[in-house]
């Protein structure tokens, strides 16, 4: 799980969060909701 959230600290870095950004919450909160 702590993996997930490190590639989204690493997306900002990388400019990839302007084109994944929603993709990217999205699956965080899926991930969240599942792991529940």
């Amino acid at each position: 799980m702590s993996g997930k959230f490190r590639i989204g600290l690493m997306a900002p870095l990388s400019g990839v969060v302007s084109l994944y950004g929603p993709e990217i919450v999205a699956a965080a909160t899926i991930a969240c909701a599942e792991s529940r």
